[in-house]
């Protein structure tokens, strides 16, 4: 169960499988390893685990299925993982374009520049 009420999962990491790769000598990538810290960390935070959902598939051109979009619309929080194949990944932009469309988003202020100055995030 989410610690935000009225959503399935907390956060949704949003990524690029191919920033996931393991190093030689690692048994798992550094967004795995991210994943784990940020769940054992807000669990301590919380006093609860939180729930954190990521694409569990390894492979690198995934098509936006129904399942991943359902998860991105369930998520109180989107955790994207910026880098430069994530910016080049039709994918991840279909996933955060799902995710900033949803309605309790609508009217959220959002900063605009790093002057402060606040706009509306439009779908």
């Amino acid at each position: 169960m989410a610690f935000v009420k009225g959503f399935e999962n907390d956060v949704f990491i949003n990524h690029t499988h191919r920033d996931n790769l393991s190093a030689a000598g690692l048994d798992e990538g550094w967004v795995s390893r991210l994943h784990a810290d940020l769940r054992q960390r807000s669990t301590e935070l919380l006093g609860q685990e939180a729930d954190l959902w990521r694409d569990p598939k390894l492979r690198s051109m995934d098509a936006f299925d129904r399942e991943i979009e359902a998860q991105v619309k369930a998520s109180a929080i989107l955790l994207v993982v910026v880098s430069p194949g994530y910016g080049n990944s039709e994918c991840c932009t279909k996933e955060r374009n799902a995710f900033l469309r949803q309605p309790h988003l609508s009217n959220r202020p959002t900063p605009a520049n790093r002057k402060g100055r606040q706009d509306t995030v439009q779908p």
